[in-house]
């Protein structure tokens, strides 16, 4: 996967840059303003549903590792603050066991994080 490579299917934000480096996968997106997803969630100030957050995460991921097919849920998920279109946002993952660790980070503020568990 390359920079300007759609990820998570036609609604999805496009990666703008990657990088691994050992073992670490970290990644910049950008949110779209035409998430489907957005429209009544809310309607003055649209944010992007923790949900998503866990989706994004594990897309970017099977994007680039091989990765057990099953998800067995989520563990210690945190959210620190929102995600709004516009945003660009930097994701970083690792992989951990069976399973995958990630955060969102914005203007170097954490925005989100866990881990997913996948058998």
């Amino acid at each position: 996967m390359g920079a300007g490579v759609d990820v998570a299917g036609p609604q999805g934000p496009v990666v703008v840059s990657r990088h691994e480096r050992d073992g670490r996968l970290e990644l910049s997106f950008v949110v779209p303003a035409d998430l489907a997803c957005l429209s009544g969630h809310f309607e003055i100030a649209p944010i992007v549903p923790g949900a998503l957050h866990v989706g994004w995460a594990l897309a970017f991921a099977r994007s680039h590792w091989a990765l057990p097919p099953r998800f067995a849920g989520v563990e210690a998920l945190k959210f620190k603050g929102i995600l709004t279109p516009g945003m660009q946002v930097d994701c970083v993952l690792e992989r951990y066991g069976e399973g995958i660790s990630f955060r969102f980070l914005e203007s170097g503020r954490l925005r989100s994080f866990g881990r997913i568990l996948l058998a």
